[in-house]
């Protein structure tokens, strides 16, 4: 139920494209656990049980493409979370019970096409617009959630 750095860095090739680790009833990432896998393009962890993210879990996956943390247990998105994940296209951060996201979680994601947000807790989101979601083309959030805003603002994206 742990990720454990030496697993992953000794265990699987450093080149791997895809690391698919959903259902794994995973609970909990170390912060270097994916150092090694640096050329890294799609990480599933999904389905699994984790409940908070290290703000430096990711830091070394700079080529990852899509990252899927849907289906755990998160309930707030730290704003570093996903600083260093300039390449990303995907984030699917659905079916968690995430209340809050801190300003700024997205900015960093500057290539970021979709972004499901759907089937979550949202509680202490004061301003969609500190969430940088303007060079995002598809965000998914669950219509429920828009009576807890009072103002909406998304200039090139659409909402579904």
């Amino acid at each position: 139920d742990i990720i454990r750095e030496k697993c992953l860095s000794h265990g699987l090739p450093t080149d791997i494209n895809i690391l698919d680790l959903r259902n794994n009833a995973i609970k909990t990432i170390e912060p270097l656990a994916f150092k090694a896998l640096y050329v890294l393009k799609s990480l599933d962890l999904s389905k699994n049980k984790i409940s908070s993210l290290e703000k430096i879990v990711f830091r070394d996956l700079k080529d990852l493409k899509a990252l899927n943390l849907s289906s755990n247990l998160l309930y707030i998105i730290k704003s570093d979370l996903f600083m260093n994940l300039k390449s990303l296209l995907i984030l699917d951060l659905s079916l968690n019970f995430i209340k809050s996201i801190d300003d700024f979680s997205f900015q960093s994601l500057i290539y970021l096409e979709t972004l499901n947000l759907n089937d979550n807790n949202f509680t202490n989101i004061t301003n969609l617009t500190l969430l940088d979601l303007n060079s995002i083309k598809n965000v998914l959030i669950s219509p429920e959630v828009f009576p807890n805003f009072p103002s909406l603002s998304y200039a090139k994206n659409s909402l579904k």
